[in-house]
């Protein structure tokens, strides 16, 4: 489609949806227990997916399309990037 209103809606509805599902991530981290392992815990998240989003974990993990669009989207990251601190990490 090269409709310029078609495309800023598909962008409007991606960032929407993305900065929910980050501010859906911070809040597990600072939501979890203390000591609790944020990578166990998404662990956990992407096994709850598979069973109630299937179609879409399927293209996450397997899709070329999507495994090459986050490499790219990897590769425009500033090279000095530092760890992002976590939600609740003393400054």
């Amino acid at each position: 489609m090269s409709d310029p209103d078609w495309n800023e809606k598909v962008d409007r509805v991606v960032q929407e949806i993305a900065k929910a599902i980050s501010e859906a991530m911070d809040k597990m981290v600072t939501d979890l227990p203390e000591g609790a392992a944020p990578q166990m815990a998404l662990e956990q998240v992407v096994a709850e997916l598979a069973a109630h989003q299937s179609w879409f974990m399927r293209l996450i993990m397997e899709d070329a399309d999507i495994r090459e669009a986050y490499a790219t989207a990897v590769g425009r990251l500033p090279l000095t990037l530092t760890a992002r601190p976590m939600p609740g990490d003393q400054a």
